[in-house]
């Protein structure tokens, strides 16, 4: 499926499993500074679904992170430093930041 729009998600609380993957499909994720993210199919030894796991060499993620996360819970600054999260915001200002950036791209639309 295809979208004409950049896709923003705003992450708060746990995104983990699928719903971290599902963010990374996402072209702007935003994270409240209390977000944990988390892979726990790995620490079973399970490969992650297809949805996500590919976007990760696409993100600005080091060499050694490429693989993704590797089961641990992450805060949200450590993934904004690994590119999984495109900036932090306290987490009382994540839906008015992510409605800014949203009115930004497309200013009277609805």
């Amino acid at each position: 499926m295809e979208i004409d729009a950049p896709v923003i998600v705003a992450c708060k609380g746990w995104v983990m499993g699928g719903s971290f993957q599902r963010a990374l499909l996402c072209d702007i994720r935003i994270a409240a500074e209390d977000t944990r993210f988390r892979l726990p199919e790995v620490t079973h030894g399970v490969i992650p679904t297809p949805a996500g796991s590919p976007s990760l060499p696409d993100v600005r993620a080091g060499p050694g992170e490429r693989s993704g996360p590797h089961g641990r819970v992450m805060g949200a600054a450590e993934a904004f430093g690994h590119g999984w999260s495109g900036r932090v915001v306290p987490a009382e200002e994540l839906d008015a930041t992510v409605r800014t950036i949203a009115e930004e791209i497309a200013p009277g639309r609805r």
